[in-house]
């Protein structure tokens, strides 16, 4: 059921098919207000209207953060077709599994705007979300072509501690990242500089992103932490239901999403075989349902932030992992 939003700049009601705005819904577990904005590529030929890829970011970014947005931009020009960056927000701090409401809007939203193609992207705890959407989609909305899914250092993919998670979030953007700044700044001359400038959006967004959530409810913002850790710290048990041929991009260097622990000793070399053994213990693991998934390991900048360092690169190669999937499943 949708609830309508309001846009003040404009002073009108927003409807789910304007480029950008927000609107609230209700779901079993209480109101969830559901942000976007709409990216299309003016130089590419979109290939279908109803055709989109969705990519729901982590937690702190909303669907109008810098960082966001560059990325956003890149699968659209990819994907040929609009690129819509979507984020949520559930108003009732208490609930435990939150991910799994906010994904029931956004498939109300999507459903609402008449999409029919989609290629679904989430990155960290918008990755977890991601695998929830793509699931409810399947069972209420059939009718929606789900092209595939795209995890990108995701939450949601094993057992993990809630309090470390955490821990390990801030120990990369704090620790890790600066000094591989640095060394970009002077290995890569004018791309370091790029990466330089990129690296600050992303923090920036990042602390603009706590800051703005804990001035927003202060004495609820401790819990609210604390609870979608948790959710983001246990494996979802949707994964196993996804249909959709399902890529992955997992930084070599990410302490929140450990690669190791997804594939097989000595399987991380580019070999034709070490991409079966991944592929084979990924389904055995978490995506039993999925006939086509691959892994791919970032190593340099291989932080819980990739995709952020190099967007282009991620949106490029996963877009085109999906298009090869599709060659190589006509050909069977």
């Amino acid at each position: 059921m949708e609830s309508r939003g309001f846009n003040p700049e404009s002073e009108r009601t927003l409807r789910p098919n304007a480029p950008e705005g927000a609107l609230q819904y209700e779901t079993p577990s209480g109101k969830v207000s559901v942000d976007w904005k709409e990216f299309s590529d003016p130089s590419s030929e979109r290939k279908s209207p109803d055709e989109a890829v969705v990519y729901l970011p982590g937690a702190a970014l909303d669907a109008r953060s810098g960082s966001v947005g560059s990325l956003t931009k890149e699968f659209a020009k990819y994907g040929k077709s609009s690129a819509l960056a979507i984020s949520s927000r559930i108003d009732n701090p208490d609930v435990e599994a939150s991910q799994f409401p906010q994904a029931e809007a956004i498939r109300q939203f999507i459903a609402e705007r008449g999409l029919k193609e989609l290629t679904i992207v989430g990155n960290s705890q918008g990755g977890n979300k991601a695998i929830d959407l793509t699931y409810l989609l399947q069972e209420k909305n059939p009718e929606i072509q789900i092209k595939g899914l795209v995890l990108i250092g995701s939450g949601g993919l094993y057992e993990q501690d809630s309090s470390q998670v955490l821990k390990r979030f801030f120990k990369d953007a704090a620790i890790n990242t600066p000094p591989a700044v640095i060394k970009n700044l002077f290995k890569e001359g004018s791309k370091g500089i790029d990466f330089v400038k990129t690296s600050t959006r992303v923090g920036s967004d990042i602390s603009m992103g706590i800051v703005k959530e804990a001035f927003r409810a202060p004495k609820e913002f401790p819990k609210r932490v604390k609870l979608e850790a948790s959710d983001v710290a246990r494996r979802n048990e949707h994964a196993e239901h996804i249909r959709a041929p399902i890529v992955m991009v997992q930084g070599t260097a990410d302490p929140v999403s450990n690669y190791r622990e997804l594939i097989p000793p000595g399987s991380e070399d580019q070999s034709k075989k070490s991409q079966e053994m991944r592929a084979a213990e990924l389904k055995e693991k978490l995506f039993k349902q999925s006939e086509n998934i691959s892994i791919l390991l970032a190593q340099k900048k291989g932080s819980h932030g990739v995709q952020y360092f190099r967007p282009e690169t991620v949106a490029k190669t996963s877009l085109y992992m999906l298009e090869r999937m599709k060659r190589d499943k006509k050909k069977e």
